[in-house]
């Protein structure tokens, strides 16, 4: 009596099916780990350059306002943002200017405060306090009134540099120049991704968009 052969619905798979399979499945779970890795990369670059615009904006707020300290007073010099030790820079310190640096913290005359971050024994963190970037994300330019700034040496804030705003206007004063338009390009050091933070100088407008300098 002939044997009834057996459907092929219900075969399994055979060995060489099975490998190919996996390969395949291996292939899709790679290329779906790599785009998760990529995006979340971009989105880790995204998130710090809004936070610094959403910063800037804030301290220019608080200036508009004359927001005072807790101590009751409206600082002098207003409030800005402060990076140090520039470039490849990953956090920043928001401040209120209360004092002018001259081998002693002078306070006696408003007009003293010069808008800039005179570290913690003459001025004051403010709101946030120091803010740190999403890993690896960092200050890699700078281009203030229309010159880029690689830290080559010919920039004047090579290590320094401090955004202010002064009650009531909100033009900015960046390291003691106001009305400049400034650009700070941030970058993802693992995807080489930019984006930049745009302050203009004459009207204070803050913009933040993808792409460098």
């Amino acid at each position: 009596m002939r044997e009834a052969k057996q459907p092929k619905s219900a075969r399994g798979f055979t060995l060489n099916e099975l490998l190919v399979s996996m390969a395949i499945l291996g292939i899709l779970s790679g290329l779906l780990i790599a785009n998760f890795s990529r995006g979340r990369l971009s989105d880790d670059l995204r998130i710090s350059s809004q936070s610094l615009a959403s910063n800037l904006r804030r301290v220019q707020n608080l200036a508009q306002i004359g927001q005072s300290l807790v101590t009751g007073v409206v600082p002098p010099g207003g409030y800005g943002i402060a990076f140090e030790w520039l470039p490849n820079q990953n956090t920043y310190s928001i401040f209120a200017d209360i004092a002018y640096f001259d081998i002693i913290c002078i306070t006696s005359n408003p007009n003293n405060a010069n808008m800039q971050y005179d570290g913690a024994s003459c001025d004051q963190l403010a709101e946030a306090g120091v803010v740190q970037f999403r890993p690896d994300v960092v200050v890699s330019r700078i281009k203030l009134k229309g010159i880029p700034c690689d830290f080559g040496g010919a920039c004047p804030w090579d290590q320094y540099l401090d955004i202010a705003f002064k009650p009531p206007k909100p033009i900015p004063v960046v390291d003691g120049g106001a009305g400049l338009t400034l650009e700070i390009e941030l970058r993802h050091l693992k995807n080489n991704q930019n984006r930049t933070i745009t302050i203009i100088g004459p009207s204070g407008q803050i913009s933040e968009r993808a792409g460098g300098i």
